[in-house]
C-alpha cells in the first residue's frame, strides 16, 4: 500500500480562490435573473390587473393622463370569421380618456401603431379565440407583430380537430423600439373558412416603455 502525502490532498490556494470566484459569479447571476423575473411579474400584474384596463392604466399612471402616456392599450375589431389579413383595432374609451398614451399614435385607417420615443419596450399580445357554430377543422393561428421586415412579437395557437374552446394565450417580449417605427400585427391561418373568431373582450394588445433611449 502506497502511502499519499498530505500535503496533496489539500487544494491549492488559487484553485480554491477561482472556484469562490466562480460561485460567486453564479450566485449574481442568479440573483440578476430573479430580479428580471420578478420585475416582468410586477409589470404584468399592474397592466393586467383584475380590473378593467382603465383602472389598470391608473395603477401604472399613478391617476394621471400625463403621466400614463407611456403605455397603450388596443382590442382588435373582431370579423366573422379568422383569415389572413392585417388586424385592425380600437381604443379603450374610459373616464380617463383614450387608452393610447402620447408616446404612440395609432392610426385606425391601417391598423398601425406609431412609436414616437425611441426606447426598450415591453409588448404584451392576449389571443382569445371562439367557435362559431361547428368546428371541426384542426388549424393554426399565428399573430405576428412587425415593424416593416422585423418581427418583434408572435403569438400562435393550435385549434384541435373538433374543438369548441382554446385557452388564452398570452404572449410577451421586450423589444428596442424606434422613433417613427410602425407596428402593424398581420394574422396568418393555416386553413381557409375557419368558423373562429378573436373574442374582443379577452383578446388585447398592450404596449409598455420601459426606458428611453437617449443619444
Amino acid at each position: 500500500m502506497t502511502s499519499t502525502d498530505p500535503e496533496t490532498l489539500q487544494q491549492p490556494p488559487r484553485g480554491r480562490c477561482l472556484d469562490r470566484c466562480l460561485l460567486g459569479s453564479v450566485v449574481c447571476l442568479f440573483v440578476l435573473l430573479a430580479a428580471a423575473v420578478c420585475g416582468g411579474a410586477v409589470l404584468l400584474l399592474r397592466l393586467k390587473s383584475a380590473d378593467s384596463s382603465p383602472v389598470a392604466l391608473r395603477m401604472v399612471g399613478h391617476g394621471s393622463a400625463a403621466h400614463y402616456q407611456n403605455v397603450a392599450f388596443l382590442q382588435p375589431i373582431v370579423t366573422d370569421q379568422i383569415k389572413k389579413h392585417t388586424i385592425q383595432w380600437e381604443e379603450e374609451k374610459s373616464a380617463l380618456g383614450n387608452s393610447v398614451g402620447t408616446h404612440f399614435k395609432y392610426d385606425k385607417d391601417n391598423g398601425a401603431l406609431t412609436i414616437k420615443v425611441d426606447g426598450m419596450y415591453f409588448l404584451s399580445f392576449d389571443m382569445a379565440l371562439k367557435c362559431n357554430a361547428v368546428c371541426e377543422k384542426a388549424a393554426t393561428v399565428t399573430v405576428t407583430f412587425q415593424t416593416g421586415k422585423e418581427h418583434v412579437l408572435e403569438c400562435q395557437v393550435d385549434i384541435p380537430k373538433d374543438s369548441v374552446s382554446v385557452p388564452v394565450k398570452q404572449c410577451q417580449a421586450m423589444r428596442r423600439l424606434s422613433k417613427n417605427d410602425s407596428l402593424l400585427a398581420k394574422m396568418n391561418v393555416t386553413v381557409s373558412e375557419l368558423e373562429w373568431q378573436l373574442e374582443n373582450d379577452k383578446s388585447r394588445f398592450v404596449i409598455f416603455l420601459i426606458d428611453h433611449l437617449r443619444t
